[in-house]
């Protein structure tokens, strides 16, 4: 029997290089900023919590260049979050407006 790793002779098959960088993002002055290299072309939501609950989605399309600035200084002064997903993967910023 082969695994699904080997070739019928016990070479290592390899696959398509996948690669993943984190988003940045910096909040400052009543706005978040944030940045995602897009290697997938994945398609891209964020979402914004506040208590759990959601209080804002945007779709980002499927570009590989993110940058966007969202000015936040209208919400309350409150603990939030924003969640970037890209295709399967899922990332979390906390933000704390005061």
């Amino acid at each position: 029997m082969v695994s699904n790793d080997l070739t019928a002779d016990g070479r290592i098959k390899v696959g398509e290089e996948k690669t993943t960088l984190e988003p940045f993002f910096v909040y400052e002055a009543g706005i978040l900023k944030f940045s995602y290299l897009n290697f997938g072309k994945e398609d891209m939501t964020i979402y914004f919590y506040k208590n759990n609950e959601q209080i804002y989605t945007k779709s980002l399309g499927r570009d590989f260049n993110v940058q966007q600035a969202l000015d936040l200084s209208k919400l309350d002064k409150e603990a939030y979050e924003a969640v970037l997903y890209a295709g399967t993967k899922q990332f979390e910023y906390p933000i704390k407006i005061q």
